[in-house]
């Protein structure tokens, strides 16, 4: 189509994270070829790590129901951004995703939500170590 013939020459011209994000979201948004935009996502935020990116990512990887995978992306996020809301809300669209799913969805993520906030303690105390030692100094 025109469409996908303007992106693949706006990426032969200029190779940006907006080209394989606008890429990835079209395909995504057709409802098929997810490998194709799951590609584009990952050429995004290897270019440039940001929110666009990263939800791309975690959108494509729920897409092809890899649960695990979007989870892990998300809790990237958070490390990348972690003061960034919109992290803590891929976060939760992974938990989401995964409370729906049947017979184990809610069994997983209670067992996830307590992984997560023990995860979160460990980076505040780390955090509070470190700015506790900054200061002696």
């Amino acid at each position: 189509s025109a469409a996908e013939k303007g992106w693949q020459r706006a990426i032969e011209v200029d190779p940006q994270p907006a080209c394989f994000i606008v890429q990835g979201r079209i395909l995504l948004a057709e409802g098929k070829c997810y490998d194709q935009a799951l590609l584009a996502f990952y050429q995004a935020s290897s270019l440039c790590k940001e929110y666009h990116a990263l939800s791309g990512l975690v959108q494509a990887h729920l897409s092809l129901g890899k649960v695990k995978d979007a989870v892990g992306v998300a809790k990237d996020a958070v490390a990348l951004m972690p003061k960034a809301p919109t992290a803590y809300l891929l976060v939760g669209r992974g938990l989401d995703f995964m409370m729906k799913l049947p017979l184990i969805g809610p069994l997983l993520t209670e067992r996830l939500v307590f992984l997560l906030f023990f995860f979160f303690f460990v980076m505040l105390v780390i955090s509070n170590a470190t700015i506790t030692g900054m200061s002696l100094f």
